[in-house]
This record gives structure tokens, C-alpha cells and sequence, in this order.
């Protein structure tokens, strides 16, 4: 639910916070349910191949997918 121009910061607040790994289970299309005021929850809509490029840039680690999830070891 992270707006796109808030992607990268919030990335590499992950990226500074954690010490050995960050675990990231992310939705690649829209949700059928909406906000309170009826806006889209699921915003940024990219690839796994996009975020893993992504989450590599701005954290500074190794990602591996684990079960669709992004492993991240620092």
C-alpha cells in the first residue's frame, strides 16, 4: 500500500532498520477491496523481476524468491 513515489524510501528505510534479513510478501495486481474512501489499496503494480531490482537497489542485499516471497539477507 506504499504510493510509488514513496517506494524507494521505504525500501531503504527497510534496508537500514533491519540488521541480517528482511522478508517481503508483495501483491502484483489490484484488490478487489478498496480503501475508506473507496481508493485503491494496491497502488505501485510492478513484476517481481521490477521489485527485485528494486529491493536490491535500495537495500543493499541479495534477494532470493522463497515461496513468493522476497528474501532479502543483508
Amino acid at each position: 500500500h506504499i504510493p510509488p513515489m514513496y517506494v524507494d524510501f521505504a525500501l531503504s528505510e527497510l534496508g537500514r532498520v533491519a540488521k541480517h534479513m528482511i522478508l517481503l510478501t508483495i501483491a502484483y495486481g489490484p484488490t478487489c477491496r478498496a480503501g475508506t474512501q473507496g481508493e485503491p489499496l494496491h497502488i505501485t503494480l510492478h513484476g517481481p523481476d521490477w521489485w527485485k531490482v528494486r529491493i536490491e537497489a535500495m537495500t543493499g542485499g541479495k534477494v532470493e524468491m522463497v515461496d513468493n516471497c522476497f528474501v532479502v539477507r543483508l
